[in-house]
């Protein structure tokens, strides 16, 4: 039942091993008579191959990325014009007008730097600073003299409240109070130790760019080929660019002067600076435009630029980038320098973050010691 169709059939014969498909013969014979014809055109039939898996597609991508060949271009600055100082394809008022630069630019740094170190990088909120905010409230704060009958306060009350009242003297300790109160702020997140943070961060990071510029120039100049003197040549391709094919011995010498000098510079202003930013002011405007006028010191070198020779920056322009090494040396090694930019970065914003703390210690405790505790009292003196 229910297979009444099948009922009457004879059954099919079982196929027995040594029968052949007509049609698969057939293709066989397609198949072999194309490979014929392909051998003796010529023509190689590569076997099928199974495609690649992905986690292994994967690898050999990023072994491509960081074998892959890097170039570094020169930028208009002095510091890259001083690299072709002496160069024949300079003037000899060329190299004069370029090394006046650099001493210009070397100086200015070093002025600044200077003036950082003896007069900026020095704290202003000090424990001397807190006994004598403790020596104003006791001969002035209180003293009777300088009671206003007007409004029934002593000059301390008038200080600690100046959206309140007018204050008629004592003007510098009134401005320092305002100061104390912007820095400490009425917020845990948002006050003076936060933006101190986040400057530290910004400046860090543009110092960081340019140790970058520097690392991969001395990497550029390192694959050059080396020779007993330095040869530009015309570059292949439109325009007339150039091409820095060999560098000799005393180029190398002079441009490792260069490099290590800008290096050394970059990194004093890098802790300098930080230092300027955290202990200098508490005054947040202050803040922000120190962090403005640090980041203008490291394009000094581009704005001395502007007088070069106009042979010095068409040689710049038109110099090819430089072929730098692949990051890694080997598969399988790192380049370890974002690792160390990162690393250098994070310790310097960390650093200066406890030297905030500590500042932000002593202003609480000048806050303390001007405005804490009973205010509406004066005493005075037996003649």
């Amino acid at each position: 039942p229910g297979r009444s169709s099948d009922f009457g059939k004879t059954p099919a014969a079982a196929p027995r091993p040594g029968d052949r498909d007509s049609s698969a013969l057939d293709a066989l014979e397609l198949c072999g008579a194309a490979c014929e014809a392909a051998k003796s055109e010529g023509i190689v039939l590569a076997p099928p191959q199974t495609p690649p898996r992905p986690s292994q597609t994967i690898r050999h991508q990023r072994h491509l990325l960081a074998e892959a060949e890097h170039r570094f271009a020169l930028h208009g600055s002095v510091w890259d014009a001083a690299l072709f100082i002496g160069s024949p394809q300079l003037t000899r008022s060329d190299s004069m007008v370029v090394a006046t630069l650099l001493v210009v630019n070397i100086a200015v740094m070093v002025v600044f730097l200077g003036i950082v170190y003896y007069v900026f990088a020095q704290a202003t909120f000090t424990p001397d600073l807190v006994r004598r905010l403790e020596q104003w409230r006791t001969n002035f704060g209180h003293n009777i003299k300088y009671y206003d009958d007007n409004t029934l306060t002593s000059l301390t009350e008038r200080v600690c409240a100046p959206d309140r009242y007018q204050v008629e003297m004592s003007g510098q300790t009134s401005n320092l109070y305002k100061q104390i109160q912007e820095y400490i702020g009425h917020n845990s997140i948002f006050n003076g130790p936060s933006l101190v943070t986040v400057s530290l961060l910004l400046w860090s990071l543009t110092v960081a760019t340019d140790i970058h510029q520097i690392w991969d120039l001395s990497r550029a100049l390192r694959s050059l080929p080396k020779a007993d003197a330095t040869l530009l040549c015309l570059a292949d391709g439109d325009g007339p660019a150039l091409r820095w094919a060999s560098i000799g011995r005393s180029r190398t010498c002079w441009l490792l002067c260069v490099i290590l000098f800008r290096a050394t510079s970059s990194f004093s202003l890098w802790v300098l600076g930080s230092r300027f930013l955290c202990v200098y002011t508490i005054s947040v405007a202050e803040i922000l435009l120190n962090a403005l006028s640090l980041e203008i010191i490291l394009t000094i070198d581009e704005a001395l630029f502007i007088l070069a020779p106009w042979r010095v920056k068409t040689l710049i322009e038109r110099l090819e980038p430089l072929p730098s090494p692949a990051r890694c040396c080997r598969a399988g090694t790192r380049d370890l320098r974002p690792y160390v930019l990162l690393a250098l970065v994070v310790g310097f914003v960390l650093t200066g973050s406890l030297v905030a703390n500590d500042v932000r210690q002593t202003i609480l405790e000048a806050n303390s010691t001007l405005c804490s505790g009973v205010q509406d009292f004066v005493y005075s003196t037996d003649a």
